[in-house]
């Protein structure tokens, strides 16, 4: 039998499966975690060019594997949606804290919130 590589949270919605996330970071990959534009580009797969992450276009409702685009800071965030249960989005981002990679949790209506994209 083949153990599948997914952990089943009893509380978290999947709707689809994402990108492994990777590892903590190590010295040769750490600046890859220095730009939340960068890091989500790479697991989202998208390909081209956004600029300022207030720039990233905005499309579609939050569902799993998309990206919440929040007007924080000067340039903005953005960040992959790993999971959504009720109104509590489950978010993996890199440069939330300075060059790096945090998981954590927001509300929908979070006024931060500019909008969703997904492919």
């Amino acid at each position: 039998m083949i153990e599948s590589p997914y952990v089943v949270a009893t509380n978290v919605e999947y709707v689809k499966p994402i990108p492994p996330i990777p590892p903590k970071p190590v010295i040769k990959r750490i600046s890859s975690y220095c730009s939340c534009v960068t890091f989500v580009k790479s697991v989202v797969g998208y390909d081209r060019p956004v600029g300022w992450a207030r720039s990233w276009p905005k499309n579609s409702e939050p569902e799993i594997g998309g990206v919440v685009v929040q007007n924080i800071g000067k340039y903005g965030h953005v960040a992959v949606i790993e999971g959504i249960t009720g109104n509590t989005l489950y978010l993996v981002e890199a440069n939330y804290k300075k060059c790096r990679l945090t998981r954590r949790t927001m509300q929908i209506t979070d006024p931060s919130i500019m909008g969703f994209w997904s492919s």
